[in-house]
C-alpha cells in the first residue's frame, strides 16, 4: 500500500478527498489534519510516518510553502500533491495537482506521477532481463551472470525473481526462501521493519529472492516493487531482476527503475521480430532507447551476425552468448552453473564484467568470429533481415 498524509483547513474538502482516497483501495491515510497543524505536529508526522505522498490544500499558499520547506528538511523523496475543490482556482508552486472532478483513478494517476518525480531514476545498480518469448534464456543468463559477479568481481549481488507464477530459479539452484518474493512484495511498504534474512536466501555467494509460484497471492502493484527495490538497492553492489514474459503494470515499474533493460533474443527471425516488438513495448512504458540493450543468446556460426541484428533493430548490443545446450542442461541437472572455462562460461563472465563496469563484453565482429566461426556475409544477411522484419506481423 501507499501511505499518505492529508492537510487542509477545510473540513468539507478534507472529508471529500478522504472518501475518494479510500475508494482507491491502494492508499492508506496515516494522518489527516483538517485544521492547520502546528509546526511540531507537522514535523513529527513527516519524520515518523512512512509516507509516500502528502496531500495539501493548494488554496492556502502559506501552508503549502511551510509543508514544502519542512519536507525538504524531514521527508526528501516524499511526493507532494496539491488539491482544490474550486474549479476556477489556479495553483502556483505545485508540480502535481489532482484533477477535478476528484476520482479514484485520477488520484492514483497523479500520485504515481508524483512518486516517480520525487525520486532519482533510474537506480544506478539495477538491471533487468526479459526474453522476447518464453524459454528465451533470460533466467539462465541471470543466474550465471550473478554467480560470476560474486565470484570473479567480488560484488555483493541480489537476484530478484519477478516471474511470480512461473519462475524456476529455485528449482535450478535447489533452494527455497523462508519468505517468497510474493510475500515480501505484499509487505514491502514496511521494508524498514523487515528481518531481511527471512526474505532472501544465500547460496553461491549471492542473495536470492525467489518465487514460490503461489496461486492465491494478493495482487501485486507497481508501488510494491517501488518500495522493495528502493529499500534493497542501496544494500547491494548490483541488483538483477529476472522479468516475466508478460510485462504487466506492476512489473513496468521495475523496467522504469532499471538502469538498463536487457532484451534476450536468439538470432532466429521470428525471435528478432518479437525483439523489435519488445523494444517498442519498453519505450511505451517510458524506458528510453539508450537504456535498452540486446542480448543475443544461443548464437551459432550459421546465424546472422550480431552487427546485422544491431543495425536492423536499431538497438545496441549488450552481450553475445554461444549456443551450448549440453553445458546448460548439465548445469540444470546438477543444480550448478555453467562451467567457468567453457565457451559459454567465458561469455557469461565477460558480460558480468561489463555490468560491473570492469571489462567490455565481446561484441565486435572479429571477436565474434573467433568465438563462433564464420557468419553469413554481412550484406546478404542485412538484406535478408530487413526483408523479413519488414513483413507484417
Amino acid at each position: 500500500m501507499l501511505h499518505a498524509l492529508l492537510i487542509s483547513n477545510d473540513c468539507t474538502a478534507a472529508e471529500l478527498l478522504t472518501r475518494v482516497i479510500r475508494q482507491t483501495g491502494q492508499i492508506i491515510l496515516d494522518q489527516v489534519y483538517s485544521a492547520e497543524p502546528t509546526h511540531y505536529q507537522l514535523t513529527r508526522s513527516l519524520h515518523t510516518l512512512p509516507l509516500d505522498v502528502v496531500f495539501v490544500d493548494a488554496r492556502d499558499r502559506a501552508q503549502v510553502q511551510q509543508v514544502q520547506d519542512e519536507m525538504e528538511k524531514k521527508a526528501k523523496g516524499t511526493a507532494l500533491v496539491g488539491f482544490c475543490t474550486e474549479p476556477s482556482f489556479s495553483a502556483v508552486g505545485l508540480a502535481h495537482m489532482l484533477p477535478l472532478p476528484l476520482s479514484p483513478a485520477g488520484v492514483l494517476d497523479i500520485v504515481r506521477r508524483a512518486v516517480r518525480a520525487a525520486h532519482d531514476r533510474p537506480l544506478r545498480n539495477l538491471v533487468s532481463l526479459v526474453s522476447t518469448k518464453g524459454g528465451g534464456g533470460a533466467t539462465s543468463i541471470t543466474l550465471n551472470v550473478a554467480a560470476h559477479l560474486s565470484k570473479y568481481f567480488k560484488k555483493n549481488v541480489l537476484v530478484a525473481e519477478a516471474d511470480l507464477r512461473f519462475g524456476t530459479m529455485s528449482d535450478w539452484i535447489n533452494t527455497r526462501c523462508i519468505q517468497t518474493i510474493g510475500q515480501s512484495l505484499s509487505c514491502a511498504d514496511s521494508c524498514v521493519s523487515l528481518i531481511w534474512a527471512r526474505h532472501v536466501c544465500r547460496k553461491f555467494g549471492v542473495d536470492w529472492m525467489l518465487t514460490g509460484r503461489e496461486r492465491n497471492m494478493p495482487p501485486v502493484h507497481w508501488f510494491d516493487y517501488e518500495h522493495l527495490l528502493r529499500f534493497a538497492a542501496p544494500r547491494y553492489d548490483q541488483v538483477l531482476v529476472d522479468l516475466p514474459h508478460f510485462l504487466d503494470d506492476a512489473v513496468s515499474e521495475v523496467v522504469h527503475l532499471s538502469q538498463t533493460v536487457f532484451v534476450v533474443t536468439t538470432a532466429e527471425v521470428l525471435s528478432l521480430r518479437l525483439a523489435r516488438q519488445r523494444i517498442d513495448e519498453l519505450e511505451g512504458m517510458g524506458v528510453p532507447r539508450p537504456r535498452i540493450r540486446l542480448l543475443v543468446n544461443r548464437l551459432e556460426s550459421r546465424d546472422l551476425q550480431p552487427e546485422d541484428i544491431r543495425r536492423t533493430l536499431g538497438c545496441e548490443l549488450g552481450g553475445v552468448f554461444p549456443n551450448d545446450y549440453p553445458a546448460v542442461s548439465k548445469a540444470i541437472l546438477e543444480g550448478e552453473f555453467v562451467e567457468d572455462n567453457s565457451r559459454l562460461g567465458r561469455a557469461y563472465r565477460s558480460f558480468a564484467g561489463a555490468i560491473a563496469g570492469e571489462t567490455r563484453p565481446t561484441l565486435d565482429l572479429e571477436s565474434a568470429r573467433s568465438l563462433f566461426g564464420a557468419f553469413l556475409g554481412s550484406r546478404r544477411a542485412s538484406a535478408v533481415m530487413t526483408s523479413l522484419l519488414a513483413q507484417k506481423q
